[in-house]
């Protein structure tokens, strides 16, 4: 008995094509995704799936991609909620499994180290810069005692992106090698040793956009 293929939009099959790609790389990392395995898992032809991938590396960088999407969707959210250093521990935690949960990190480390990076498509810094400037503006207030958000400062733009960009690093290295780091430093192994760095770094971050 022949079996009927479904019938997709263009669109559609693309979504789930990248859907099925992020959760190999998510299991297993770019290294073993293979084309045949992500046509079998939505249920198309090697050919066919090229077609609509382009090539092996194509998909691993647009199933990045798509990681990245969600995962900055993720982290926005939590940062915005931030505006003390309980809501920047959390901030900070949520980011780290964010990236723990959709395989990001590995993902990003294959792209910079085949050269890819530089050329892939990446969220938009300016929803979190402003999100952070917020936060940090009512932080601020409230340790003035006003009511209202305390006017920037001229160097705020550039102390604000660069505590996202000292954020961005110790999350992303915190997840690739965070573990043998802490333990090698002396400063513990397992999730306890990671709860402890996560909480002195939102103190960092806290003590970096109150100044």
């Amino acid at each position: 008995m022949t079996k009927t293929r479904r019938r997709r939009t263009k669109e559609e099959a693309r979504a789930e094509i990248l859907s099925a790609a992020a959760k190999r790389l998510l299991d297993a990392g770019p290294d073993a995704l293979r084309i045949a395995d992500v046509a079998a898992d939505v249920g198309m032809t090697h050919p066919t799936l090229l077609h609509h991938a382009g090539s092996r590396d194509q998909l691993v960088q647009d199933a990045t991609v798509y990681l990245m999407q969600r995962t900055a969707a993720r982290t926005l959210e939590a940062m915005q909620r931030a505006g003390d250093e309980r809501d920047l521990d959390a901030f900070v935690r949520e980011s780290l499994e964010a990236f723990r949960d959709e395989g990001r990190s590995r993902a990003i480390a294959w792209l910079a180290l085949t050269g890819r990076l530089a050329g892939t498509p990446k969220p938009p810094w300016t929803p979190f810069v402003a999100a952070a400037q917020a936060a940090r503006e009512r932080r601020r207030a409230r340790g003035s005692g006003g009511s209202q958000p305390a006017p920037q400062r001229e160097d705020d733009d550039v102390s604000t992106r660069s505590a996202l960009v000292l954020a961005f690093l110790a999350v992303f290295a915190l997840d690739l090698i965070g573990d043998t780091v802490l333990a090698d430093a002396g400063l513990g192994e397992g999730p306890a040793a990671t709860d402890r760095f996560v909480r002195w770094f939102a103190r960092l971050l806290q003590r970096t956009l109150t100044e």
